[in-house]
């Protein structure tokens, strides 16, 4: 169900945004139509939430990887969608609730980012890739509650921040981009 369901998203993301190349993205779910999931060594999809409340993404300080990110992780099976996913994560990491935002087509990855992940010897952990789903949320609230095991701080960083993780790279400016449309009409 989740490959059925991270396949309708892409085929629906690339018709939103038929200029990307995400070739990559389309043969590793062609491959792996069995596990998409974190058990499959070689990649798996990833969700994450682009949580937008009209000026600023929320990032949080992801202990792991020493980095300020959006709040996302691995798809799990008991999840109902990718978005689902991405939503779970959310709350998981910020306690904050999300709802889909005005601004794009609910249900649909606002982003898609394919990035490798550095090998871990010490968790017996090759390099491999993960295929970020990136969904547009609007907070419910903004009683930001981070889960200290995982999450060291959080901030609401402005659009025109300079990011420094490729998916965050290219959807600051795809959402400006969004915004001056919605400004001009």
């Amino acid at each position: 169900m989740l490959h059925a369901d991270a396949t309708a998203a892409l085929a629906e993301y690339e018709r939103l945004f038929p200029c990307e190349a995400l070739e990559g993205v389309r043969d590793f779910l062609a491959r792996n139509s069995g596990d998409i999931l974190r058990s499959n060594p070689a990649g798996h999809v990833t969700a994450s939430g682009l949580v937008f409340d009209g000026s600023a993404l929320l990032l949080i300080f992801h202990k792991k990887s020493g980095r300020f990110l959006q709040p996302g992780g691995h798809v799990e099976s008991a999840d109902a969608s990718i978005y689902d996913a991405a939503r779970r994560e959310v709350l998981e990491e910020t306690g904050l609730a999300v709802t889909s935002s005005p601004l794009f087509p609910a249900r649909v990855p606002f982003n898609i980012d394919a990035h490798m992940i550095p090998a871990r010897p010490d968790r017996d952990q090759r390099e491999h890739w993960h295929y970020d789903f990136q969904y547009l949320f609007e907070p419910v609230g903004r009683d930001v509650r981070i889960d200290e095991s995982e999450v060291g701080a959080y901030r609401w960083a402005p659009l025109d921040h300079p990011f420094a993780t490729s998916g965050l790279i290219a959807a600051a400016p795809k959402l400006q981009k969004l915004l001056s449309k919605r400004t001009l009409t």
